[in-house]
């Protein structure tokens, strides 16, 4: 392959990990709405891989820390998060409950939903 098709072939697949990363992060968003609407939540913070789009990869999951989770709604909360995802993994993250240099990292890097 010479080397403008193969610049061309990557600028394609550029494009579709953006698109793929786009769509995924709208899909998230809803996930947010509905855990607040739902569940009472009052905050959902996207970080890890998807909200910085230099790590994201085919395989990156979908990591989302909540703020108001009781706990009794956890696992049916992270359910819901998981069925709107669907093709991915899903890490819920309770903020109430990570340390202080999570909960910093997740204040400087994180993306509010």
């Amino acid at each position: 392959m010479s080397a403008a098709k193969r610049r061309v072939a990557e600028r394609h697949e550029i494009l579709a990990g953006c698109e793929e990363r786009d769509a995924l992060i709208d899909r998230a968003r809803s996930v947010a709405q509905a855990l607040k609407v739902r569940f009472g939540v009052r905050r959902v913070v996207l970080l890890g891989s998807l909200a910085h789009g230099a790590w994201f990869a085919p395989d990156s999951d979908v990591d989302l820390a909540v703020e108001g989770l009781h706990a009794a709604d956890y696992w049916a909360a992270w359910r819901l998060a998981e069925e709107m995802i669907a093709d991915r993994p899903v890490d819920l993250i309770e903020m109430e409950r990570v340390g202080s240099a999570l909960r910093r990292a997740i204040e400087r890097y994180g993306i509010e939903l």
